[in-house]
Protein backbone atom coordinates (compact mmCIF):
# COMPACT_ATOMS: atom_id res chain seq x y z
CA UNK A 1 0.00 0.00 0.00
CA UNK A 2 3.35 2.98 1.01
CA UNK A 3 4.56 1.46 -2.10
CA UNK A 4 2.07 2.44 -4.70
CA UNK A 5 1.18 5.78 -2.94
CA UNK A 6 4.60 6.37 -3.14
CA UNK A 7 4.68 5.84 -6.62
CA UNK A 8 1.14 8.26 -7.15
CA UNK A 9 2.95 10.62 -5.34
CA UNK A 10 6.54 10.99 -6.44
CA UNK A 11 6.50 14.22 -8.40
CA UNK A 12 9.99 15.38 -6.97
CA UNK A 13 11.45 12.11 -6.14
CA UNK A 14 13.10 12.60 -9.42
CA UNK A 15 14.58 15.77 -8.47
CA UNK A 16 15.82 14.05 -4.77
CA UNK A 17 17.44 11.16 -6.76
CA UNK A 18 19.57 13.31 -9.24
CA UNK A 19 20.85 15.75 -5.80
CA UNK A 20 21.81 12.52 -3.78
CA UNK A 21 23.24 11.03 -7.15
CA UNK A 22 25.51 14.14 -7.46
CA UNK A 23 25.95 13.84 -3.06
CA UNK A 24 27.30 10.50 -4.27
CA UNK A 25 29.82 11.87 -6.80
CA UNK A 26 30.84 14.42 -4.05
CA UNK A 27 31.83 11.38 -1.32
CA UNK A 28 33.97 9.64 -4.39
CA UNK A 29 36.09 12.57 -5.60
CA UNK A 30 37.70 13.65 -2.68
CA UNK A 31 37.77 9.87 -1.39
CA UNK A 32 39.53 8.81 -4.58
CA UNK A 33 41.21 11.88 -4.93
CA UNK A 34 43.26 11.06 -1.15
CA UNK A 35 43.31 7.21 -2.03
CA UNK A 36 45.21 8.33 -5.42
CA UNK A 37 47.52 10.51 -3.42
CA UNK A 38 48.61 8.31 -0.87
CA UNK A 39 49.41 5.81 -3.19
CA UNK A 40 50.94 7.71 -5.12
CA UNK A 41 53.17 8.27 -2.12
CA UNK A 42 53.25 4.67 -0.55
CA UNK A 43 53.29 3.06 -3.28
CA UNK A 44 55.98 4.57 -5.85
CA UNK A 45 57.74 7.02 -3.78
CA UNK A 46 58.18 4.21 -0.67
CA UNK A 47 57.45 6.80 1.84
CA UNK A 48 56.11 6.36 5.27
CA UNK A 49 52.68 6.11 6.09
CA UNK A 50 53.06 9.14 9.06
CA UNK A 51 54.25 11.16 5.92
CA UNK A 52 51.91 10.07 3.77
CA UNK A 53 49.01 11.05 6.21
CA UNK A 54 50.66 14.20 7.27
CA UNK A 55 52.17 15.25 4.09
CA UNK A 56 50.52 18.85 4.23
CA UNK A 57 52.13 19.99 7.52
CA UNK A 58 55.49 21.98 7.14
CA UNK A 59 57.18 20.16 9.60
CA UNK A 60 59.53 18.39 7.39
CA UNK A 61 63.27 19.85 6.63
CA UNK A 62 64.12 21.20 3.31
CA UNK A 63 64.74 17.64 1.55
CA UNK A 64 61.25 16.47 2.61
CA UNK A 65 59.93 19.18 1.75
CA UNK A 66 60.74 19.36 -2.33
CA UNK A 67 59.85 15.64 -2.18
CA UNK A 68 56.87 16.05 -0.45
CA UNK A 69 55.86 18.95 -3.21
CA UNK A 70 57.10 16.50 -5.91
CA UNK A 71 54.62 14.10 -4.84
CA UNK A 72 51.59 16.71 -4.54
CA UNK A 73 52.51 17.84 -7.90
CA UNK A 74 52.48 14.69 -9.62
CA UNK A 75 48.90 13.43 -8.10
CA UNK A 76 48.15 16.85 -10.00
CA UNK A 77 49.04 16.00 -12.87
CA UNK A 78 48.21 12.29 -12.57
CA UNK A 79 44.18 14.20 -12.18
CA UNK A 80 44.64 16.52 -15.03
CA UNK A 81 45.85 13.24 -17.12
CA UNK A 82 42.94 11.61 -15.76
CA UNK A 83 40.18 13.99 -16.56
CA UNK A 84 41.71 14.18 -20.35
CA UNK A 85 41.02 10.83 -20.97
CA UNK A 86 37.56 10.56 -19.43
CA UNK A 87 36.58 13.40 -21.63
CA UNK A 88 37.21 11.36 -24.97
CA UNK A 89 34.17 8.37 -23.76
CA UNK A 90 32.00 11.24 -22.50
CA UNK A 91 32.44 13.37 -25.49
CA UNK A 92 32.18 9.94 -27.93
CA UNK A 93 28.81 9.45 -25.85
CA UNK A 94 27.29 13.14 -26.24
CA UNK A 95 27.16 12.41 -30.11
CA UNK A 96 25.27 9.57 -29.67
CA UNK A 97 22.86 9.85 -26.68
CA UNK A 98 21.06 12.96 -27.29
CA UNK A 99 19.57 11.99 -30.08
CA UNK A 100 19.06 8.67 -29.18
CA UNK A 101 17.01 9.66 -26.40
CA UNK A 102 14.83 12.11 -28.70
CA UNK A 103 13.62 9.19 -31.00
CA UNK A 104 13.35 6.74 -27.87
CA UNK A 105 12.37 8.73 -24.80
CA UNK A 106 11.02 6.00 -22.87
CA UNK A 107 14.98 4.29 -22.62
CA UNK A 108 15.67 7.08 -19.76
CA UNK A 109 14.23 4.77 -17.25
CA UNK A 110 16.65 1.57 -18.45
CA UNK A 111 20.28 4.09 -19.26
CA UNK A 112 19.07 5.33 -15.43
CA UNK A 113 19.34 1.73 -14.02
CA UNK A 114 22.15 0.95 -16.05
CA UNK A 115 24.27 3.63 -14.86
CA UNK A 116 23.60 3.21 -11.26
CA UNK A 117 24.30 -0.76 -11.54
CA UNK A 118 27.81 -0.30 -13.52
CA UNK A 119 28.17 2.26 -10.56
CA UNK A 120 28.04 -0.57 -7.77
CA UNK A 121 31.15 -2.11 -9.88
CA UNK A 122 32.92 1.31 -10.21
CA UNK A 123 32.79 1.29 -6.05
CA UNK A 124 33.37 -2.33 -5.31
CA UNK A 125 36.66 -1.87 -7.85
CA UNK A 126 37.59 1.08 -5.93
CA UNK A 127 37.17 -1.04 -2.44
CA UNK A 128 39.12 -3.66 -3.89
CA UNK A 129 42.41 -0.74 -4.60
CA UNK A 130 41.89 0.03 -0.97
CA UNK A 131 41.49 -3.85 0.60
CA UNK A 132 45.04 -4.38 -1.85
CA UNK A 133 47.07 -0.95 -0.95
CA UNK A 134 49.87 -1.80 -2.77
CA UNK A 135 48.73 -2.26 -5.98
CA UNK A 136 50.06 0.11 -8.36
CA UNK A 137 48.34 3.51 -8.09
CA UNK A 138 47.48 3.25 -12.23
CA UNK A 139 45.20 0.51 -12.02
CA UNK A 140 42.90 2.93 -10.57
CA UNK A 141 42.90 4.66 -14.28
CA UNK A 142 40.60 1.00 -15.13
CA UNK A 143 37.47 3.00 -13.45
CA UNK A 144 37.11 5.17 -16.19
CA UNK A 145 36.09 2.17 -18.43
CA UNK A 146 32.69 2.23 -17.25
CA UNK A 147 32.25 5.47 -18.80
CA UNK A 148 32.12 3.80 -22.21
CA UNK A 149 29.30 1.69 -21.16
CA UNK A 150 27.64 4.34 -19.32
CA UNK A 151 28.16 7.72 -20.84
CA UNK A 152 28.34 8.93 -16.86
CA UNK A 153 27.82 12.55 -16.11
CA UNK A 154 26.60 12.83 -19.60
CA UNK A 155 23.87 10.45 -19.29
CA UNK A 156 23.15 12.29 -16.20
CA UNK A 157 22.53 15.77 -18.29
CA UNK A 158 20.69 14.63 -20.45
CA UNK A 159 18.54 12.16 -18.98
CA UNK A 160 17.54 15.19 -17.05
CA UNK A 161 16.87 17.80 -19.37
CA UNK A 162 14.72 14.58 -21.51
CA UNK A 163 12.58 14.07 -18.52
CA UNK A 164 11.75 17.04 -17.52
CA UNK A 165 10.43 18.11 -21.03
CA UNK A 166 8.72 15.00 -20.78
CA UNK A 167 7.20 15.39 -17.02
CA UNK A 168 6.46 18.68 -16.61
CA UNK A 169 4.10 21.47 -17.77
CA UNK A 170 6.01 24.53 -19.83
CA UNK A 171 5.55 27.09 -16.99
CA UNK A 172 7.37 25.17 -14.59
CA UNK A 173 10.41 23.64 -16.23
CA UNK A 174 12.77 26.46 -15.47
CA UNK A 175 11.98 25.41 -11.41
CA UNK A 176 13.19 22.23 -12.41
CA UNK A 177 16.08 23.35 -14.08
CA UNK A 178 17.39 25.92 -11.15
CA UNK A 179 17.15 22.75 -9.20
CA UNK A 180 19.61 21.17 -11.05
CA UNK A 181 22.07 23.39 -11.43
CA UNK A 182 22.03 24.41 -7.64
CA UNK A 183 21.85 20.44 -7.07
CA UNK A 184 25.42 20.38 -9.34
CA UNK A 185 27.12 22.53 -6.85
CA UNK A 186 25.54 21.93 -3.62
CA UNK A 187 25.00 18.10 -3.63
CA UNK A 188 28.64 17.60 -4.09
CA UNK A 189 29.93 19.93 -2.05
CA UNK A 190 28.11 18.46 0.86
CA UNK A 191 29.47 15.08 -0.20
CA UNK A 192 33.14 16.71 -0.26
CA UNK A 193 32.47 17.99 2.89
CA UNK A 194 31.31 14.94 4.48
CA UNK A 195 33.65 12.60 3.35
CA UNK A 196 36.74 14.73 3.90
CA UNK A 197 35.32 14.62 7.87
CA UNK A 198 34.83 10.81 7.55
CA UNK A 199 38.34 10.44 6.15
CA UNK A 200 39.63 10.88 9.37
CA UNK A 201 37.47 8.80 11.33
CA UNK A 202 39.81 5.67 13.08
CA UNK A 203 39.42 2.73 11.58
CA UNK A 204 41.54 -0.68 12.93
CA UNK A 205 41.76 -1.63 9.41
CA UNK A 206 44.82 -1.08 7.56
CA UNK A 207 44.20 2.03 5.97
CA UNK A 208 46.26 5.07 5.78
CA UNK A 209 42.98 7.20 5.68
CA UNK A 210 39.08 5.76 6.16
CA UNK A 211 38.37 5.48 2.33
CA UNK A 212 36.58 2.74 3.02
CA UNK A 213 33.72 3.98 5.09
CA UNK A 214 33.10 6.86 2.44
CA UNK A 215 32.63 4.15 -0.21
CA UNK A 216 30.48 2.56 1.87
CA UNK A 217 28.22 5.26 2.43
CA UNK A 218 28.58 5.99 -1.35
CA UNK A 219 27.33 2.20 -1.89
CA UNK A 220 24.24 3.24 0.10
CA UNK A 221 23.39 6.07 -1.78
CA UNK A 222 23.42 4.26 -5.35
CA UNK A 223 21.49 1.44 -3.91
CA UNK A 224 18.32 4.23 -2.72
CA UNK A 225 18.63 5.37 -5.68
CA UNK A 226 18.24 2.79 -7.60
CA UNK A 227 15.35 2.04 -5.62
CA UNK A 228 13.80 5.64 -6.45
CA UNK A 229 14.32 4.72 -9.62
CA UNK A 230 11.62 1.75 -9.43
CA UNK A 231 9.34 4.74 -8.21
CA UNK A 232 9.52 7.19 -10.86
CA UNK A 233 7.37 7.18 -13.90
CA UNK A 234 9.55 8.68 -16.84
CA UNK A 235 6.87 8.48 -19.15
CA UNK A 236 4.65 11.62 -19.99
CA UNK A 237 1.23 11.48 -17.65
CA UNK A 238 -1.71 12.77 -19.58
CA UNK A 239 -2.16 15.71 -17.74
CA UNK A 240 1.06 17.17 -19.19
CA UNK A 241 0.13 16.09 -22.08
CA UNK A 242 -3.05 18.30 -21.89
CA UNK A 243 -1.47 21.34 -20.60
CA UNK A 244 1.65 21.47 -23.09
CA UNK A 245 -1.07 21.00 -25.71
CA UNK A 246 -3.52 24.16 -24.15
CA UNK A 247 -0.23 26.52 -24.01
CA UNK A 248 0.87 25.87 -27.44
CA UNK A 249 -2.82 26.24 -29.22
CA UNK A 250 -3.04 29.62 -26.87
CA UNK A 251 -0.19 30.57 -28.62
CA UNK A 252 -0.79 29.51 -32.24
CA UNK A 253 -4.32 30.17 -31.98
CA UNK A 254 -4.11 33.40 -34.39
CA UNK A 255 -1.41 31.92 -36.63
CA UNK A 256 -3.20 28.60 -36.98
CA UNK A 257 0.11 26.72 -37.03
CA UNK A 258 -1.02 23.89 -35.40
CA UNK A 259 -4.27 22.53 -34.47
CA UNK A 260 -5.45 19.61 -31.91
CA UNK A 261 -5.38 16.64 -34.29
CA UNK A 262 -2.01 17.25 -35.59
CA UNK A 263 -0.43 17.35 -31.85
CA UNK A 264 -2.67 14.19 -31.26
CA UNK A 265 -0.53 12.97 -34.44
CA UNK A 266 2.72 14.22 -32.62
CA UNK A 267 2.18 11.85 -28.94
CA UNK A 268 0.82 8.91 -31.16
CA UNK A 269 4.24 9.23 -33.59
CA UNK A 270 6.74 9.41 -30.39
CA UNK A 271 4.38 6.79 -28.25
CA UNK A 272 4.95 4.38 -31.40
CA UNK A 273 9.24 5.55 -31.46
CA UNK A 274 8.99 4.91 -28.10
CA UNK A 275 8.21 1.25 -28.19
CA UNK A 276 10.55 -0.07 -30.70
CA UNK A 277 13.12 0.37 -28.01
CA UNK A 278 12.63 -2.23 -25.39
CA UNK A 279 15.29 -5.40 -25.11
CA UNK A 280 19.12 -4.41 -24.26
CA UNK A 281 20.09 -6.10 -27.78
CA UNK A 282 17.65 -3.36 -29.47
CA UNK A 283 18.86 -0.13 -26.97
CA UNK A 284 22.87 -1.19 -27.62
CA UNK A 285 21.55 -1.27 -31.87
CA UNK A 286 19.94 2.53 -32.07
CA UNK A 287 22.17 3.85 -29.30
CA UNK A 288 25.36 3.62 -31.29
CA UNK A 289 23.76 4.09 -34.99
CA UNK A 290 25.84 6.42 -36.39
CA UNK A 291 22.15 8.25 -37.08
CA UNK A 292 22.33 9.90 -34.06
CA UNK A 293 25.91 11.58 -34.33
CA UNK A 294 24.35 12.96 -37.80
CA UNK A 295 21.06 14.22 -36.06
CA UNK A 296 23.00 15.80 -33.09
CA UNK A 297 25.31 17.65 -35.29
CA UNK A 298 22.74 18.82 -37.75
CA UNK A 299 20.64 19.82 -34.62
CA UNK A 300 23.79 21.84 -33.28
CA UNK A 301 24.50 23.87 -36.46
CA UNK A 302 20.92 24.54 -38.18
CA UNK A 303 19.54 27.64 -39.06
CA UNK A 304 16.67 28.61 -36.41
CA UNK A 305 15.15 31.84 -35.98
CA UNK A 306 15.57 35.30 -33.95
CA UNK A 307 19.38 34.36 -33.75
CA UNK A 308 18.67 31.18 -31.58
CA UNK A 309 21.81 29.48 -33.21
CA UNK A 310 23.85 32.01 -32.26
CA UNK A 311 22.40 31.48 -28.71
CA UNK A 312 23.17 28.22 -28.86
CA UNK A 313 26.80 28.59 -29.36
CA UNK A 314 27.14 30.76 -27.06
CA UNK A 315 25.44 28.93 -23.82
CA UNK A 316 27.46 25.66 -25.17
CA UNK A 317 30.83 27.68 -25.00
CA UNK A 318 29.66 29.02 -21.54
CA UNK A 319 28.92 25.23 -20.13
CA UNK A 320 32.63 24.67 -21.41
CA UNK A 321 34.26 27.42 -19.92
CA UNK A 322 32.19 26.57 -16.29
CA UNK A 323 33.18 22.51 -16.59
CA UNK A 324 37.21 23.97 -17.10
CA UNK A 325 36.75 25.84 -13.80
CA UNK A 326 34.82 23.38 -12.30
CA UNK A 327 36.70 20.10 -12.58
CA UNK A 328 40.42 21.85 -12.84
CA UNK A 329 39.58 22.98 -9.15
CA UNK A 330 38.72 19.64 -8.26
CA UNK A 331 41.60 18.26 -9.93
CA UNK A 332 44.20 20.08 -8.38
CA UNK A 333 42.66 22.49 -5.53
CA UNK A 334 43.34 19.74 -3.25
CA UNK A 335 46.65 19.47 -3.57
CA UNK A 336 47.33 23.20 -4.22
CA UNK A 337 45.99 23.52 -0.55
CA UNK A 338 47.96 21.48 1.03
CA UNK A 339 51.14 22.74 -0.57
CA UNK A 340 50.05 26.13 -0.28
CA UNK A 341 48.47 26.62 2.82
CA UNK A 342 49.15 23.12 4.46
CA UNK A 343 45.32 22.22 4.58
CA UNK A 344 44.64 18.57 5.55
CA UNK A 345 41.77 16.74 4.34
CA UNK A 346 39.10 18.14 6.76
CA UNK A 347 39.64 22.09 6.38
CA UNK A 348 39.87 21.49 2.24
CA UNK A 349 36.48 19.73 2.70
CA UNK A 350 35.27 23.06 5.00
CA UNK A 351 36.91 25.68 2.53
CA UNK A 352 35.45 23.99 -0.35
CA UNK A 353 31.73 24.30 0.63
CA UNK A 354 31.90 27.80 1.55
CA UNK A 355 33.73 28.87 -1.54
CA UNK A 356 31.30 26.73 -3.72
CA UNK A 357 27.86 26.98 -1.96
CA UNK A 358 28.21 30.63 -0.60
CA UNK A 359 28.10 32.39 -4.25
CA UNK A 360 24.86 29.55 -5.47
CA UNK A 361 22.95 30.70 -3.29
CA UNK A 362 23.48 34.53 -3.50
CA UNK A 363 22.88 33.96 -7.02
Amino acid sequence: MFWNRLKQNNYFLFDFFIFIFFLHYGFLLLTIGMLLQDKICHNLYNQSEHFCQHINENRFDSNRTELRNEILAYTASFQNYNNLLRSIPLFLWSLFFGSFLDRFPSATKFIFVWLNLIEIFVIAFYALNVIFFDLNPFYLLLANLSIFITGDITSIFVGFNRFVILNTTEPNRYIRFTFFQISMIIAPSIGIFLGGHCLWFETGKKQLRNYLLNLEIALGIIIVSLLMISLINFNKPESVKRKNQETILEEDENKNIIDQDELDQNEENSSDRSKECCGFRETIKYLFNLNNVSETFQCFIKHRENQARAKIFILVTILLLYFIEFIGIDSIFLQFSQQAYQFDVQTYSNVLIFIKTVPTFIL
